[in-house]
């Protein structure tokens, strides 16, 4: 990543550390795959009790992922036009509302965010029922 746009990073980020309200992630060279095998091998170096159940082992490994103590995202946001998800989030998101739109991630505007946050308020979760 060019320093200049990793410092302009850092800055939002100071910027609104104490901030309440939407927490937004941004990853760049993320792979879901890399982020999930990372994880089961975390996990398995660990050593898992034999009474250990589905819901005890989703916790695990969902505690190892790259995302460790952040909520699962309620929306994932596709930019430049893809219909697909590309790997992003592919454990954390399974649950995500998704929303795509035609504009390139670097041409972005909160016009196109507040689209996307309307669409959302606009649609009845059901979590996978």
């Amino acid at each position: 990543m060019p320093t200049a746009v990793a410092d302009q990073l850092r800055k939002i980020e100071e910027a609104t550390a104490a901030a309440p309200g939407l927490l937004a992630n941004i990853a760049i060279a993320y792979d879901g795959r890399a982020d999930i095998v990372a994880a089961v091998h975390k996990l398995l170096a660990l050593g898992l009790p034999a009474h250990c159940g589905i819901d005890d082992v989703e916790r695990l490994l969902a505690d190892r992922l790259s995302t460790a103590g952040l909520p699962d995202p309620d929306l994932l946001i596709r930019t430049s036009g893809e219909l697909r998800t590309s790997g992003f989030l592919l454990w954390q998101g399974a649950q995500a509302e998704l929303y795509f739109t035609a504009t390139p991630w670097p041409e972005i505007q909160e016009h196109d965010l507040l689209k996307a946050l309307a669409a959302y308020r606009s649609r009845h979760r059901r979590f996978g029922r």
